[in-house]
């Protein structure tokens, strides 16, 4: 595998975040998830800022061997990435 453990920032209702984590759940990719529902307005424009990138989820891939964070992105870039993972 590719990666085995993301972090991923979502909102609760969100189509997108719901199916992201279901997707990595289906694959047993273990999932750190950040709800930002109620997150401070700022924190989530710093975010967005951060990763140039404006829509959640937010999905990084976590390296237990750096104990690192990679971007992947959202659930487009996820769902190539898991394609790209068979």
């Amino acid at each position: 595998k590719v990666f085995n453990e993301c972090l991923i920032y979502v909102r609760k209702s969100c189509p997108f975040c719901i199916d992201a984590i279901s997707d990595l759940n289906s694959r047993g990719i273990k999932s750190r998830i950040i709800e930002i529902d109620l997150c401070p307005e700022s924190f989530i424009q710093q975010l967005k800022a951060a990763y140039e990138h404006s829509s959640f989820p937010m999905i990084l891939e976590y390296n237990k061997g750096y104990e690192t964070y990679a971007w992947i992105g959202g659930y487009n870039d996820l769902k190539e990435a898991l394609e790209n993972d068979q």
